[in-house]
């Protein structure tokens, strides 16, 4: 499993929050060099317009939704 997410660009939404914190650890420590966490003032995750901005950004090949 460790070599799952070496080459994957994962987006942690709200990942530097309390959980996204140690969901990005643990992607660190499987391998994970592609850590993205959209900033709040960049991305307002409500508005389909910044959410598709954030994946065309991003182009991330997994999402983790943590945002409240």
């Amino acid at each position: 499993m460790n070599g799952f997410f070496e080459d994957r660009r994962v987006v942690v939404t709200g990942g530097a929050g309390f959980l996204g914190s140690y969901v990005t650890e643990g992607l660190r420590k499987r391998g994970c060099k592609n850590i993205l966490v959209p900033k709040i003032e960049d991305y307002d995750l409500v508005n389909i317009n910044d959410i598709v901005r954030m994946y065309d950004d991003m182009k991330p090949d997994i999402v983790i939704h943590l945002a409240a």
